[in-house]
Formats: structure tokens, C-alpha cells, sequence
């Protein structure tokens, strides 16, 4: 489970490092969508089922907000050459 929830935090970092943040809100909703899917095709419980995609939404935003700070960073490093 926690590759998985690596595997959120890296696809938040590359979704924050190319796109604005209009596209955090789908992708959330997709993860959501494919973890609870995927839970309920297991046979997981309800309560497991939020508490992953929960997880699953906050390793996706953490990994945003890294990419985009680097995005910053980098431009900003352009700037000053």
C-alpha cells in the first residue's frame, strides 16, 4: 500500500510540475474513482475504502505542491541568469 501512495505523491509531482492547478481537482476524482473501484472489487470495507482514497487524495495534492514549488524554483533560477 505505500507504493501506492508513493506511486500518488510522483504523479502529483509530475502533474505539478506541467499543469496549473485546474487539473488537481480531476485527477483526485480519478484516483478516488479507481481506488474505491479497485476496493470494492477486493472486498474491501467501506470505512478502508475512504480512508485509501483520502490517503490517496492527500499524497496526490502533497506531490503537487512539491512539483510546483520546483516549477517556481526553476523559474526563478532562469530569471536570475
Amino acid at each position: 500500500m505505500a507504493i501506492l501512495f508513493l506511486l500518488f505523491v510522483l504523479a502529483g509531482i509530475i502533474l505539478g510540475t506541467k499543469y496549473r492547478v485546474l487539473v488537481i481537482l480531476p485527477a483526485t476524482a480519478l484516483s478516488a474513482l479507481v481506488l474505491i473501484a479497485g476496493g470494492i472489487a477486493s472486498g474491501k470495507g467501506l470505512a478502508s475504502l475512504l480512508l485509501m482514497a483520502f490517503l490517496a487524495s492527500g499524497c496526490l495534492q502533497i506531490g503537487y505542491l512539491c512539483g510546483a514549488v520546483v516549477k517556481i524554483g526553476r523559474a526563478s533560477c532562469r530569471e536570475r541568469v
